[in-house]
């Protein structure tokens, strides 16, 4: 087992909203050099009572599936909307054990922020247990175009080890569509990219909660 958890965020550029349903295609494309690049979809789902589930592969790590379920708990104000959703999974594959997580969304006017983190622990190899955490902080002068800083920290409990990657991404959006970009470690040979390619599908309610 490599130990290595591949960074990616499941909620990028995230909107809140009431909804009576809401489906998600995520597809990241990990660009690291010309002999690594990894593919990783994602999809996600939210029913009409915010119940939450969402299904990775080669996210925690390559060859890797995971399937996480949730509660939604949104709040929408004149100026600020936010969202929280703890979620606990399992995961299998060169990795295997369990997962516990918090998805955190937020905007204000133009500006928004997203935090993931989760508690992974193997089932085989102790060493492989850890903490991970994404968190992005952006702007969206214009509904199609948007831009921000990101960090992700990734901590080997058993190691003791904490790792920090920087970055920052753009992204352009249309309609249910967005393509986000990013780049991490882009002042030194540890850099690498991720392009994601995401469809969103979403039934709003009608009237104002």
């Amino acid at each position: 087992m490599g130990n290595r958890v591949l960074p990616i965020g499941a909620f990028l550029f995230v909107q809140v909203t009431y909804s009576l349903g809401q489906t998600g295609f995520e597809h990241y494309y990990y660009w690291k050099d010309k002999n690594e690049t990894t593919f990783m979809p994602v999809i996600h789902f939210q029913n009409a009572r915010d119940w939450y589930a969402e299904a990775r592969y080669n996210y925690e790590e390559v060859n890797t599936f995971s399937l996480y379920v949730g509660k939604n708990f949104p709040r929408e104000y004149k100026l600020v909307s936010y969202s929280l959703t703890p979620v606990v999974g399992v995961v299998v594959g060169e990795l295997n054990g369990v997962s516990l997580g918090l998805l955190l969304a937020a905007e204000f006017r133009k500006y928004f922020f997203s935090s993931q983190s989760q508690c992974t622990l193997s089932r085989d190899d102790g060493d492989a247990h850890f903490l991970f955490s994404w968190t992005e902080l952006g702007y969206a002068p214009v509904r199609w175009f948007y831009f921000g800083g990101s960090v992700q920290l990734t901590r080997f409990t058993h190691h003791g080890n904490t790792v920090a990657d920087p970055g920052a991404f753009v992204g352009f959006e249309t309609g249910n569509w967005s393509f986000p970009i990013y780049g991490f470690n882009l002042q030194n040979a540890g850099r690498y990219f991720i392009l994601g390619i995401n469809l969103t599908i979403e039934r709003k309610k009608k009237d104002n909660l």
